[in-house]
């Protein structure tokens, strides 16, 4: 919606102008800030769908009290490290808005003199140049023996380390951080490390385990975690037994049409083990009924099942869109009994 400009755009010719959706633009960059403009910018609608909700006079004269309160904001909430962030930060979605940044720089004085695993340089004389200064780990760095070990422990995650001062205002990280980035639901998972008193290797492969989500994850009591802490709310589930015969092309299949859900689905690969038999009862499933294909919609806490067949992917690609446009709420849902029929 927030991309397609679609809610504040009108749907009369007079009303449908480009800059009408300057208003949804604003709510977007708000959004990254706020937690409640999010989740609003990420509602859909309908494609064929288009709603008027304000003209176009009082969508500027909204537009110019939230350019105020936000520069504004901006300025009050900054501290010395995180200026440099900021304004970078700023500077890019500006850009994205063809407007041109005019944020106030307050005076900033003496540094605070800090040891972080990025830390900044002190200096007696006061900062003029809102750059900051990063220094790269070594081994007596906070958090940076820890982090090198839990790495050694998930080897088919990638990691990296980074000092890069422009990396880390594109990222919105201001202070020590460990992040997750991941590419299946465009989630960032960041762990402070300066709001954290301990740090052990152990902890910290946890929390990469349990925020790691792929194209297709495996469903355990650790990816759990993961799959339901995130803002996509939707799951395809492939219920299938580790070993059959058509176990890995499946899997290969539903992972190479995941990437076409992103932000939509989370694809999910549960096995018919025992561990798992509540999850295939929920669905009115046993391991001898697999392979079967269902969704789970955390919304509105509803499941279905795709109808038995052939688990292709325009199949599933169709029973996935299903849901999108509303269609499955009407279909019954899996696990339910038929209806009686009166004679």
């Amino acid at each position: 919606m927030a991309t397609q400009n679609i809610a504040l755009c009108g749907t009369t010719d007079w009303l449908n102008k480009p800059n009408n959706g300057n208003i949804l633009k604003f709510v977007e960059m708000l959004g990254i800030f706020d937690g409640i403009m999010k989740k609003h910018v990420r509602r859909e609608q309908p494609k064929d769908t288009r709603v008027n909700y304000l003209g176009k006079r009082i969508q500027n004269e909204i537009i110019d009290m939230l350019a105020e309160e936000f520069q504004q904001t901006v300025c009050n909430y900054h501290s010395d490290a995180a200026f440099a962030g900021a304004l970078a930060s700023a500077n890019v979605l500006a850009e994205e808005m063809c407007i041109v940044p005019c944020f106030r720089v307050q005076p900033i004085g003496r540094p605070r003199k800090k040891r972080s695993l990025f830390g900044y340089e002190g200096e007696d004389e006061p900062v003029t140049d809102p750059q900051q200064k990063f220094e790269t780990p070594s081994e007596e760095t906070f958090g940076y023996k820890e982090f090198v070990e839990a790495a050694k422990t998930v080897k088919h995650i990638p990691v990296a380390l980074c000092s890069d001062k422009e990396a880390w205002a594109k990222l919105s990280i201001m202070s020590d951080t460990i992040a997750i980035f991941r590419k299946a639901d465009n989630h960032q998972d960041n762990l402070q490390l300066s709001e954290t008193k301990k740090v052990e290797a152990d902890g910290l492969a946890r929390f990469i385990t349990m925020n790691e989500l792929r194209y297709i994850t495996e469903y355990n009591q650790v990816t759990a975690v993961g799959l339901f802490q995130s803002e996509v709310k939707a799951h395809l589930l492939l219920f299938i037994n580790r070993g059959s015969g058509d176990y890995k092309e499946l899997k290969d299949r539903l992972g190479a049409l995941a990437p076409e859900f992103v932000g939509e689905f989370l694809f999910v690969l549960v096995h018919g083990v025992k561990s798992n038999e509540k999850s295939l009862g929920y669905f009115g499933l046993t391991s001898r009924d697999l392979p079967r294909v269902g969704i789970y919609d955390r919304d509105s806490d509803m499941k279905w099942l795709m109808p038995e067949g052939e688990i292709s992917t325009e199949r599933v690609r169709e029973f996935c869109q299903s849901l999108i446009l509303g269609n499955l709420k009407e279909v019954k849902q899996a696990g339910e009994p038929d209806p009686k029929t009166e004679l």
